[in-house]
């Protein structure tokens, strides 16, 4: 597991070297994350690559699991 993006960090610049990811998992509602979009948070992810949206930030569907 990886942590993209740092508490207290508001950007992700430079963080290519991180993709592909499996799993991208939306726990909290940075900025930086709210500003990629769906399109954006999608294009981090490996071809099988799950998303789970514990905060509500995709629209319904847009995500493997949410509560």
């Amino acid at each position: 597991m990886r942590l993209v993006l740092e508490p207290g960090e508001d950007r992700l610049e430079g963080r290519d070297h991180l993709r592909p990811l499996d799993a991208i998992i939306l726990a909290v509602k940075h900025n930086p994350i709210l500003q990629l979009g769906e399109a954006g948070i999608e294009a981090l992810l490996a071809p099988d690559g799950l998303t789970y949206d514990l905060k509500g930030v995709l629209p319904p569907g847009a995500s493997h699991a949410r509560i």
